[in-house]
C-alpha cells in the first residue's frame, strides 16, 4: 500500500507499507489519521506512519466488500458472509461481534451520517438499513427500496441519503 502526500503543487510517495496479499476493497482512516484499516479478501489494521500492526479484522466468512470506522475506533464491517461484524479497538484483537440485521444478501456498501449518529447499509437484497452507529440496533429498514441489488449510498445531510441501484436509478 503507497501512502501519497499533496506538497509543493503535487503527489508524492510519502509512505509505503506491505500490509495484506490480495483485493482491497476499503480503506479507512481513524479521526485522528493513527489508524488506518485495509478490508478485502483479509483485513488489518496499522499505523500509517510506522507501518506496524495494529490488529487483524477477523470473523468473516467472506470476502469484505465495505467498512466505516467511527469516531470511537470502532469498526463496523460488512461484505459477502451476509454479515455486520463490530470490532472495538484500537488495537483490534480476536473475532468482530455480530451485529443483528435483516440483510438476507451481501451487504455491498455501508457510511456513517455526517454526524456519525447512524450507519446505514445498502444490500443486493434490495434493501437499505439504517443502524445507530453506537449501539448497532437497527432504526429502520427499508425492505424492496430498489427493484435489483443496491450498490452504494450516500448521506446528503444527517437525515437524508441516495441510493444506487444495479436496476439503473438513483434514489
Amino acid at each position: 500500500m503507497t501512502i501519497l502526500k499533496w506538497e509543493n503543487g503535487q503527489l508524492e510517495q510519502h509512505k509505503e507499507h506491505y500490509m495484506l496479499t490480495g483485493i482491497v476493497n476499503e480503506i479507512v482512516w481513524s479521526k485522528d489519521n493513527k489508524v488506518l484499516v485495509a478490508v478485502g479478501e483479509k483485513a488489518c489494521a496499522l499505523n500509517p506512519e510506522s507501518g506496524s500492526r495494529t490488529g487483524d479484522v477477523l470473523g468473516a466468512t467472506g470476502k469484505i466488500l465495505c467498512a466505516v470506522l467511527t469516531n470511537e475506533n470502532v469498526l463496523f464491517s460488512a461484505g459477502e458472509g451476509n454479515e455486520i461484524l463490530r470490532h472495538d479497538g484500537v488495537p483490534f484483537k480476536g473475532q468482530g461481534k455480530p451485529v443483528k440485521h435483516p440483510h438476507t444478501g451481501f451487504v455491498n456498501q455501508m457510511r456513517l451520517s455526517p454526524d456519525k449518529s447512524k450507519l446505514a447499509t445498502a444490500s443486493s437484497d434490495k434493501s437499505i438499513c439504517i443502524f445507530d452507529a453506537k449501539s448497532g440496533e437497527v432504526i429502520k429498514h427499508y425492505p424492496g427500496a430498489h427493484a435489483m441489488g443496491i450498490y452504494d449510498l450516500i448521506w446528503i445531510d444527517d437525515q437524508t441519503f441516495a441510493s444506487a441501484s444495479a436496476d439503473n436509478s438513483v434514489k
